[in-house]
């Protein structure tokens, strides 16, 4: 059993987690870190915060001067942009070039990680998913893209394509996963055919009027399709595939496939005790 939660009181002590994002309306963080955070015994709340790329710099800069801010989760479009500003990453970060959560460090500044493959992943497990060995095809080399493309390498895929609309954002992630993971990385375009899994992580279906990720009439109904989008809870990707018979996984499932990673990272001191009472459980 999950330890019940501390009983939370918002007060003086309380420490502040924002939520940076544009736009912010569409995130699950607050509702869905907020009480992971309370569950162990921490007097933590996280809060959406509407920044602008153009404001992400100097956001971050006058987060780190706030005592009761112990760290950062990052949504669209920041992920990428706020990569640089870090003073130090893990080595998956430093890899995909992307950050989605930033803790400060002792020396003032701040640490990247990045969650969302590893949420994408256990979201695929538990739709009945093995990664080992498919055959994927990635929608999107952004931040979310570059993570779960990673991860799906990391985690013995066959073979991953990555489409882009900006061709040059595809070629340059192709080449980076390439360095670790030669030969089975490729470009490729929104063509279907040929994969166990279509894994949107690009914003296309957050609005009525978007494109499909990729080319409907390609898709089969052996295929998993996957999305990182978690408003609306079901994208238009995701009702196609179903009306076809094709297995789905949506952005929520991504999101509560990474919830307890992004616990550990933000309050690192927390992560032993709960991870063991948790499996002891």
């Amino acid at each position: 059993m999950t330890p019940a939660p501390a009983s939370f009181q918002l007060n003086g002590n309380t420490r502040i987690v924002p939520m940076l994002g544009d736009p912010i309306g569409q995130v699950k963080a607050p509702s869905g870190l907020t009480p992971a955070l309370q569950h162990r015994g921490l007097n933590a709340l996280v809060v959406p915060w509407h920044v602008r790329a153009s404001d992400l710099e100097s956001t971050l800069a006058a987060l780190l001067t706030v005592q009761n801010v112990p760290g950062v989760v990052l949504t669209l479009p920041h992920k990428l942009d706020a990569y640089p500003l870090c003073d130090q990453t893990s080595a998956r970060a430093h890899i995909i070039g992307a950050v989605n959560v930033l803790r400060k460090n002792k020396a003032g500044g701040w640490y990247g990680d990045h969650t969302d493959g590893i949420g994408y992943l256990n979201g695929l497990r538990s739709r009945g998913f093995n990664v080992t060995d498919c055959r994927a095809l990635v929608i999107g080399a952004g931040g979310s893209g570059s993570a779960i493309a990673w991860e799906l390498l990391e985690q013995g895929a066959q073979q991953v394509a990555i489409y882009d609309v900006d061709p040059a954002r595809a070629k340059a992630l192709v080449g980076r996963l390439n360095s670790l993971f030669s030969g089975k990385v490729k470009l490729s375009d929104n063509q279907p055919e040929g994969y166990d899994l279509l894994a949107n992580a690009s914003p296309a279906g957050m609005k009525p009027n978007d494109p499909y990720p990729v080319r409907l009439e390609g898709i089969l109904p052996h295929q998993l399709l996957a999305d990182a989008i978690t408003e609306p809870a079901v994208t238009p990707f995701l009702e196609y595939g179903t009306r076809l018979g094709c297995r789905t996984m949506n952005g929520a499932d991504m999101f509560n496939g990474q919830v307890e990673a992004l616990a550990d990272i933000l309050f690192p001191e927390t992560a032993d005790s709960y991870n063991d009472h948790h499996q002891e459980s």
